[in-house]
């Protein structure tokens, strides 16, 4: 009696799913900030950024123009954007290389059985 192996592209299958899974879950937890929750967390980065300016100048005074605050501000909208999108994208990856291995995984259990020479089918 000849006892039968797994196939190991069904194993693929199961880590696919996971992959999908996962990858969906956070893609769709991920939030883009905005509105009040936005402009909040900009105040918050501003201000933070002033105490550490302050903090490096001796008399603990800044003589900043009123145009350089509105660009740090964008520079900070900015970066939160791009860092919210950027875990977007990286949730959107691990779901892409899952539905990929998916792809793969399947297509090569269809495939065993209509082309035939490989260790599973004997």
């Amino acid at each position: 009696m000849s006892r039968k192996k797994p196939n190991v592209y069904w194993f693929i299958v199961v880590i696919a799913l996971g992959f999908c899974a996962y990858g969906a879950s956070n893609w769709w937890q991920v939030e883009v900030p905005s509105g009040k929750v936005l402009e909040a967390s900009i105040e918050a980065n501003y201000q933070v950024d002033m105490a550490r300016m302050r903090a490096q100048q001796r008399d603990g005074k800044l003589n900043l123009s009123d145009d350089w605050e509105q660009k740090h501000k964008q520079a900070i909208r900015a970066e939160l954007l791009a860092e919210s999108q950027q875990e977007k994208d990286m949730a959107r990856s691990w779901f892409f290389v899952g539905l990929a291995l998916l792809v793969f995984s399947l297509g090569r259990i269809i495939a065993q059985p209509l082309f035939g020479n490989n260790e599973n089918n004997r």
